[in-house]
Protein backbone atom coordinates (compact mmCIF):
# COMPACT_ATOMS: atom_id res chain seq x y z
CA UNK A 1 0.00 0.00 0.00
CA UNK A 2 1.50 3.33 -0.91
CA UNK A 3 0.43 6.73 1.69
CA UNK A 4 1.23 9.93 1.60
CA UNK A 5 1.93 11.38 5.03
CA UNK A 6 1.36 15.02 6.34
CA UNK A 7 5.13 15.87 6.03
CA UNK A 8 5.37 15.55 2.43
CA UNK A 9 6.40 11.78 1.72
CA UNK A 10 5.78 8.92 0.17
CA UNK A 11 5.69 5.56 1.72
CA UNK A 12 4.62 2.05 0.73
CA UNK A 13 3.68 -0.13 3.62
CA UNK A 14 3.61 -4.03 3.78
CA UNK A 15 0.83 -6.09 4.63
CA UNK A 16 1.98 -5.51 8.57
CA UNK A 17 2.02 -1.94 7.89
CA UNK A 18 5.57 -1.72 8.18
CA UNK A 19 7.02 0.65 6.07
CA UNK A 20 9.32 -1.08 3.10
CA UNK A 21 10.11 2.55 1.04
CA UNK A 22 10.36 5.76 2.23
CA UNK A 23 10.93 8.56 -0.72
CA UNK A 24 12.39 10.75 1.74
CA UNK A 25 12.16 13.66 0.51
CA UNK A 26 14.04 16.68 1.74
CA UNK A 27 11.75 19.45 1.60
CA UNK A 28 8.29 19.75 3.66
CA UNK A 29 5.27 21.23 1.79
CA UNK A 30 2.03 22.07 2.90
CA UNK A 31 -1.01 19.90 1.78
CA UNK A 32 1.58 17.80 -0.56
CA UNK A 33 -0.36 15.97 -3.47
CA UNK A 34 0.99 13.70 -5.78
CA UNK A 35 0.48 13.74 -9.14
CA UNK A 36 1.44 10.86 -12.16
CA UNK A 37 2.14 12.38 -15.28
CA UNK A 38 1.83 11.01 -18.90
CA UNK A 39 5.16 11.28 -18.93
CA UNK A 40 5.69 8.24 -16.39
CA UNK A 41 6.63 10.73 -13.96
CA UNK A 42 5.44 10.45 -10.48
CA UNK A 43 5.45 13.81 -8.40
CA UNK A 44 5.02 14.95 -5.44
CA UNK A 45 4.32 18.50 -4.94
CA UNK A 46 3.48 21.30 -2.61
CA UNK A 47 -0.74 21.47 -2.61
CA UNK A 48 -0.20 25.56 -2.32
CA UNK A 49 2.38 25.67 -4.95
CA UNK A 50 2.20 23.16 -7.43
CA UNK A 51 5.54 24.55 -9.13
CA UNK A 52 7.42 23.68 -5.97
CA UNK A 53 8.26 19.81 -6.64
CA UNK A 54 9.21 18.07 -3.62
CA UNK A 55 9.94 14.69 -5.31
CA UNK A 56 9.97 13.23 -8.78
CA UNK A 57 10.37 9.84 -9.67
CA UNK A 58 12.87 10.65 -12.63
CA UNK A 59 15.27 11.73 -10.51
CA UNK A 60 15.51 8.22 -9.11
CA UNK A 61 15.77 5.90 -12.25
CA UNK A 62 15.45 2.35 -11.76
CA UNK A 63 16.09 -0.52 -14.56
CA UNK A 64 14.10 2.11 -17.57
CA UNK A 65 15.02 4.88 -19.31
CA UNK A 66 11.94 7.22 -20.61
CA UNK A 67 11.57 10.14 -22.41
CA UNK A 68 12.44 13.25 -20.73
CA UNK A 69 14.16 11.42 -18.17
CA UNK A 70 18.55 12.52 -17.53
CA UNK A 71 21.24 10.43 -17.11
CA UNK A 72 23.83 12.55 -15.43
CA UNK A 73 27.64 12.21 -14.33
CA UNK A 74 29.68 15.15 -12.16
CA UNK A 75 32.60 14.88 -14.04
CA UNK A 76 34.77 14.98 -11.02
CA UNK A 77 32.49 12.17 -8.59
CA UNK A 78 31.58 9.93 -11.47
CA UNK A 79 27.95 8.72 -11.97
CA UNK A 80 25.09 9.68 -10.17
CA UNK A 81 21.77 9.16 -11.72
CA UNK A 82 21.61 6.34 -13.76
CA UNK A 83 20.01 2.76 -15.00
CA UNK A 84 20.47 -0.48 -12.45
CA UNK A 85 18.90 -3.93 -13.85
CA UNK A 86 17.09 -6.18 -11.56
CA UNK A 87 18.27 -9.10 -10.46
CA UNK A 88 15.95 -11.27 -11.94
CA UNK A 89 12.54 -10.94 -14.48
CA UNK A 90 10.62 -11.26 -10.97
CA UNK A 91 12.81 -9.77 -8.91
CA UNK A 92 13.08 -5.42 -8.54
CA UNK A 93 15.77 -5.26 -6.03
CA UNK A 94 19.23 -4.15 -7.70
CA UNK A 95 20.81 -6.46 -10.39
CA UNK A 96 24.56 -6.99 -11.32
CA UNK A 97 24.58 -4.24 -14.08
CA UNK A 98 24.46 -0.64 -13.62
CA UNK A 99 24.18 1.52 -17.17
CA UNK A 100 25.70 4.85 -17.21
CA UNK A 101 27.83 7.54 -18.60
CA UNK A 102 31.53 7.01 -17.52
CA UNK A 103 33.61 9.78 -17.23
CA UNK A 104 37.10 8.92 -17.38
CA UNK A 105 38.44 10.79 -19.78
CA UNK A 106 35.85 11.71 -22.45
CA UNK A 107 32.51 10.72 -21.34
CA UNK A 108 30.55 7.41 -23.23
CA UNK A 109 27.77 5.44 -22.46
CA UNK A 110 28.62 1.95 -20.87
CA UNK A 111 26.96 -1.09 -18.99
CA UNK A 112 29.14 -2.52 -16.16
CA UNK A 113 29.93 -5.21 -14.41
CA UNK A 114 31.89 -5.99 -11.40
CA UNK A 115 33.88 -2.58 -12.04
CA UNK A 116 34.73 -3.43 -15.81
CA UNK A 117 33.08 -2.38 -18.59
CA UNK A 118 30.94 -4.65 -20.51
CA UNK A 119 29.48 -2.88 -23.56
CA UNK A 120 29.95 0.43 -24.44
CA UNK A 121 27.52 2.66 -26.30
CA UNK A 122 30.38 4.73 -27.34
CA UNK A 123 31.12 8.37 -26.97
CA UNK A 124 28.64 11.64 -28.22
CA UNK A 125 29.71 13.19 -31.49
CA UNK A 126 27.08 15.42 -31.06
CA UNK A 127 24.47 13.81 -32.89
CA UNK A 128 24.57 10.46 -30.95
CA UNK A 129 26.56 8.23 -29.11
CA UNK A 130 29.14 6.46 -31.52
CA UNK A 131 28.42 2.95 -30.78
CA UNK A 132 24.72 2.65 -30.95
CA UNK A 133 24.17 2.17 -34.47
CA UNK A 134 20.22 2.16 -34.64
CA UNK A 135 20.47 6.24 -33.87
CA UNK A 136 22.12 7.04 -37.24
CA UNK A 137 18.47 6.73 -39.39
CA UNK A 138 16.47 7.41 -35.87
CA UNK A 139 13.79 9.09 -36.87
CA UNK A 140 11.52 8.88 -33.74
CA UNK A 141 13.54 10.16 -31.37
CA UNK A 142 15.37 13.67 -30.41
CA UNK A 143 18.73 12.66 -28.21
CA UNK A 144 20.62 15.77 -26.53
CA UNK A 145 23.23 16.31 -24.17
CA UNK A 146 24.64 19.20 -21.73
CA UNK A 147 27.84 19.13 -21.32
CA UNK A 148 29.29 21.65 -18.96
CA UNK A 149 32.63 22.08 -16.82
CA UNK A 150 31.23 20.00 -13.81
CA UNK A 151 28.59 17.29 -15.31
CA UNK A 152 27.45 15.76 -18.16
CA UNK A 153 23.71 14.61 -18.81
CA UNK A 154 22.03 12.97 -21.43
CA UNK A 155 18.27 12.86 -22.32
CA UNK A 156 16.05 12.26 -25.23
CA UNK A 157 12.40 13.45 -26.51
CA UNK A 158 10.04 11.64 -28.69
CA UNK A 159 9.47 13.82 -32.04
CA UNK A 160 5.78 12.56 -31.72
CA UNK A 161 3.85 12.33 -28.75
CA UNK A 162 1.82 9.46 -29.72
CA UNK A 163 5.36 7.74 -30.14
CA UNK A 164 5.60 5.62 -26.93
CA UNK A 165 9.01 4.08 -26.23
CA UNK A 166 11.28 3.23 -23.16
CA UNK A 167 14.69 2.33 -22.82
CA UNK A 168 15.09 -1.21 -20.55
CA UNK A 169 18.10 -2.59 -18.98
CA UNK A 170 17.13 -6.04 -18.22
CA UNK A 171 18.32 -8.69 -15.46
CA UNK A 172 21.81 -9.90 -17.80
CA UNK A 173 22.94 -6.72 -18.74
CA UNK A 174 21.00 -6.13 -22.43
CA UNK A 175 19.90 -2.76 -23.05
CA UNK A 176 16.17 -2.98 -25.30
CA UNK A 177 14.66 -0.12 -26.50
CA UNK A 178 11.02 -1.18 -26.66
CA UNK A 179 8.23 1.48 -28.89
CA UNK A 180 4.64 0.51 -28.52
CA UNK A 181 2.50 -0.47 -31.06
CA UNK A 182 -0.75 0.52 -31.32
CA UNK A 183 -2.00 -1.78 -34.01
CA UNK A 184 -0.98 -4.87 -31.88
CA UNK A 185 -1.00 -3.64 -28.64
CA UNK A 186 2.23 -4.88 -28.01
CA UNK A 187 5.66 -3.51 -27.02
CA UNK A 188 7.73 -4.06 -29.62
CA UNK A 189 11.85 -4.50 -29.77
CA UNK A 190 13.19 -2.01 -31.58
CA UNK A 191 16.95 -1.94 -30.94
CA UNK A 192 19.17 -3.95 -28.12
CA UNK A 193 23.19 -4.13 -26.97
CA UNK A 194 24.97 -5.97 -27.65
CA UNK A 195 23.59 -5.92 -31.29
CA UNK A 196 26.43 -8.96 -32.09
CA UNK A 197 29.70 -10.05 -31.45
CA UNK A 198 31.38 -7.26 -31.97
CA UNK A 199 29.82 -4.98 -29.09
CA UNK A 200 31.33 -7.30 -26.62
CA UNK A 201 34.31 -5.00 -25.29
CA UNK A 202 37.80 -5.66 -26.57
CA UNK A 203 36.72 -8.44 -28.53
CA UNK A 204 39.47 -7.92 -30.61
CA UNK A 205 42.03 -6.21 -28.37
CA UNK A 206 43.93 -2.89 -29.11
CA UNK A 207 44.85 -1.43 -33.03
CA UNK A 208 42.24 -3.74 -34.18
CA UNK A 209 38.78 -2.99 -35.89
CA UNK A 210 35.47 -5.95 -35.45
CA UNK A 211 33.14 -6.40 -38.50
CA UNK A 212 30.34 -8.95 -38.13
CA UNK A 213 29.99 -9.44 -42.05
CA UNK A 214 34.33 -10.39 -41.58
CA UNK A 215 34.94 -13.41 -40.93
CA UNK A 216 37.18 -13.64 -39.11
CA UNK A 217 35.24 -10.70 -37.60
CA UNK A 218 38.51 -9.04 -35.92
CA UNK A 219 41.32 -7.52 -38.36
CA UNK A 220 44.47 -5.84 -37.64
CA UNK A 221 44.52 -1.38 -38.60
CA UNK A 222 46.55 -0.69 -41.48
CA UNK A 223 50.39 -1.14 -40.57
CA UNK A 224 49.21 -3.52 -37.82
CA UNK A 225 49.49 -6.96 -37.28
CA UNK A 226 48.33 -9.62 -34.72
CA UNK A 227 50.89 -9.21 -31.91
CA UNK A 228 50.49 -13.46 -31.19
CA UNK A 229 49.93 -15.00 -34.58
CA UNK A 230 49.15 -18.72 -33.53
CA UNK A 231 46.49 -16.90 -31.21
CA UNK A 232 44.71 -14.75 -33.76
CA UNK A 233 44.50 -17.60 -35.96
CA UNK A 234 42.99 -19.47 -33.58
CA UNK A 235 39.62 -16.49 -33.02
CA UNK A 236 41.70 -15.68 -29.87
CA UNK A 237 42.21 -12.12 -30.91
CA UNK A 238 42.26 -10.87 -27.22
CA UNK A 239 45.82 -9.49 -27.04
CA UNK A 240 45.27 -7.27 -30.13
CA UNK A 241 47.89 -5.49 -32.91
CA UNK A 242 51.49 -4.24 -32.91
CA UNK A 243 52.91 -1.88 -35.16
CA UNK A 244 54.77 -3.63 -38.34
CA UNK A 245 57.40 -0.81 -38.26
CA UNK A 246 57.93 0.70 -34.68
CA UNK A 247 57.04 4.55 -34.12
CA UNK A 248 60.20 6.99 -34.16
CA UNK A 249 58.07 10.08 -33.91
CA UNK A 250 60.00 12.06 -36.53
CA UNK A 251 58.95 14.25 -39.14
CA UNK A 252 56.87 12.75 -41.95
CA UNK A 253 54.56 11.03 -39.77
CA UNK A 254 50.74 10.93 -40.38
CA UNK A 255 47.53 9.50 -39.80
CA UNK A 256 44.89 7.43 -41.81
CA UNK A 257 41.03 8.28 -41.85
CA UNK A 258 38.92 5.56 -40.75
CA UNK A 259 34.86 6.45 -40.92
CA UNK A 260 32.19 4.88 -39.76
CA UNK A 261 33.14 2.98 -36.64
CA UNK A 262 32.72 3.57 -32.90
CA UNK A 263 35.31 5.67 -31.49
CA UNK A 264 37.62 3.22 -29.36
CA UNK A 265 37.39 3.50 -25.60
CA UNK A 266 37.70 7.17 -24.65
CA UNK A 267 38.61 7.10 -20.55
CA UNK A 268 42.27 7.18 -21.68
CA UNK A 269 41.87 9.91 -24.36
CA UNK A 270 42.23 14.10 -23.57
CA UNK A 271 40.25 16.33 -25.23
CA UNK A 272 39.91 20.33 -25.67
CA UNK A 273 36.22 21.20 -26.46
CA UNK A 274 37.26 24.91 -28.00
CA UNK A 275 40.29 23.18 -30.64
CA UNK A 276 39.10 22.52 -34.28
CA UNK A 277 39.83 19.49 -35.71
CA UNK A 278 42.88 20.93 -37.37
CA UNK A 279 44.33 22.03 -34.13
CA UNK A 280 43.83 18.90 -32.38
CA UNK A 281 45.45 17.07 -35.32
CA UNK A 282 48.66 19.46 -35.09
CA UNK A 283 49.01 19.01 -31.04
CA UNK A 284 48.58 14.88 -31.65
CA UNK A 285 51.50 14.94 -34.13
CA UNK A 286 53.71 17.07 -31.43
CA UNK A 287 53.39 14.04 -28.85
CA UNK A 288 54.64 10.53 -29.30
CA UNK A 289 51.81 8.82 -27.12
CA UNK A 290 49.32 10.57 -28.93
CA UNK A 291 48.16 7.90 -31.83
CA UNK A 292 44.97 9.07 -33.47
CA UNK A 293 42.46 12.05 -32.80
CA UNK A 294 38.69 12.67 -33.87
CA UNK A 295 36.09 15.44 -33.62
CA UNK A 296 34.31 15.89 -30.65
CA UNK A 297 31.20 17.84 -32.77
CA UNK A 298 30.37 16.36 -36.12
CA UNK A 299 27.22 18.76 -36.54
CA UNK A 300 29.20 21.75 -38.09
Amino acid sequence: MMKLTDQGSLIILDGSKGIIWNSNSSRIGVKPVVHLLDSGNLVLKDGNNTHNILWESFDYPGNTFLAGMKLKSNLVTGPYRYLTSWRSPEDPSVGEFPYWIETHGYPQIVTIKESRILYRGGSWNGILFTGVSWQRNNRILNFSVVFTDKEFSYQYETLNSSIITRLVLDPYGNSQRYLWSDTKQIWEVLSSLPTDQCDEYALCGINSNCNINDFPICECLEGFMPKFQTKWKSLNWSDGCVRKTPLNCLHGDRFLPYTNMKLPDTSASWFDRSMTLEECKTMCLKNCSCTAYANLDIRN
